[in-house]
């Protein structure tokens, strides 16, 4: 929500790519045609439940610029690697990888 990208350093800048999204600077639809899988685990280990806070954050930057979000698995015990260590969830994502990757790519 701070645009911060390392949880760990307080004193870290917001990331440039976050404050150029936010103020449009690269216009409204820089999403346009783009689809994603979110994952977050209100377990993670750098960020805990604000992780969670900080992907649906991201699903509405993403909405708000064109994108299409095709599924976010919050994950109430899962941690930071909680989308690899989980097989349903990272089989979850590469069935909607395959189903959208075109034949022959």
């Amino acid at each position: 929500l701070d645009f911060r990208i390392e949880s760990k350093k307080p004193n870290s800048k917001p990331d440039p790519f976050f404050s150029w999204l936010v103020n449009g600077e690269k216009g409204k639809e820089v999403f346009q045609g783009k689809k994603f899988f979110l994952y977050s685990g209100d377990q993670d280990e750098s960020w805990g439940p604000t992780m969670s806070l900080n992907v649906e954050n991201a699903k509405k930057l993403i909405e708000a610029n064109g994108g299409q979000v095709l599924e976010w698995v919050r994950d109430s015990n899962g941690g930071h690697m909680g989308f690899l260590r989980t097989p349903a969830i990272k089989e979850k994502a590469l069935r909607y990888f395959i189903e959208l990757t075109p034949s022959g790519s």
